[in-house]
């Protein structure tokens, strides 16, 4: 009986040492995984900053050409009530 339970607790080692040797490969894969998921995520900020500063100026030009459409359809308005008017004779 000695025996057998010196094999069953040599067995039982050999499973914990495995099962030891396995968790912390997942510890070590589960480190990585959140390393490179905080990497992406840096990037990906990045690019939308950088992005951002480069098509500023754009932007910029945009805003001007939306403010001054009011304008430019008061003005439009202004011609075309002047065009519809009866001309005195």
């Amino acid at each position: 009986m000695y025996g057998e339970d010196k094999r069953t607790l040599d067995r039982l080692q050999e499973l914990a040492e495995d099962n030891n040797r396995i968790l912390h490969r997942l510890q070590r894969t589960a480190r990585w995984a959140s390393f490179w998921r905080g990497l992406k995520w840096l990037l990906v900020l990045a690019a939308i900053l950088v992005s951002y500063y480069q098509l500023q100026p754009y932007f910029e030009s945009l805003r001007g050409v939306y403010e001054s459409v009011p304008k430019s359809t008061a003005s439009w308005a202004e011609l075309i009530e002047q065009a519809l008017k009866p001309k005195p004779r």
